[in-house]
């Protein structure tokens, strides 16, 4: 319902007409001649008020996904980095200091990278590559929050040109 009303509200007036005055003028060499003026709607109307409504719910809504989408991205990306340290202790049979330091002084980035060389890709191992999975992460980290504060910036945006044009809103007009 909500993209219909944009597009009846916003979209559909662009390009028509307002009304067509027909005129007839006197003959000419037996013929009359109509003559028709159209007025076009302007791009500015009052009608594309109404969008900015619209707009700021549901961009508030997008917004409100992407934090949630970027909190669970974010915990996840911290709970494997604590679950590939504990494998690389194992995996390394490490104790006392060298435990201490992989769980406590390693960064995630080299808790990503140690693993990466330790359990190849075994497709990817036989060319010579492999897979980089904390600049993976990071990126897809960089990103989710980079989509919640672009939505929060259209939603406050949006909110604001609604606000602004508010007396346009009511029901008489301005």
């Amino acid at each position: 319902m909500a993209v219909f009303h944009m597009y009846r509200v916003c979209i559909n007036n662009i390009g028509k007409y307002e009304s067509e005055k027909s005129t007839t003028v006197e003959e000419i060499e037996g013929e009359s001649i109509i003559v028709t003026s159209r007025a076009r709607v302007s791009a500015q109307s009052d009608a594309v008020i109404f969008c900015w409504i619209p707009n700021a719910c549901l961009a508030a809504v997008f917004a409100v996904y992407n934090l949630v989408h970027a909190a669970i991205m974010t915990d996840g990306f911290f709970k494997t980095c604590q679950q590939y340290r504990g494998n690389l202790v194992r995996q390394l049979h490490a104790t006392g200091d060298h435990a201490t330091t992989i769980h406590f002084r390693l960064s995630c980035q080299s808790i990503f990278d140690f693993m990466d060389y330790i359990q190849k890709d075994a497709p990817n191992s036989r060319r010579g590559t492999y897979i980089n999975t904390g600049i993976a992460l990071q990126i897809a980290l960089i990103t989710t929050w980079f989509a919640f504060f672009l939505w929060i910036v259209v939603a406050a945006h949006t909110a604001l040109r609604a606000y602004k044009e508010r007396d346009v809103l009511t029901c008489c007009g301005k």
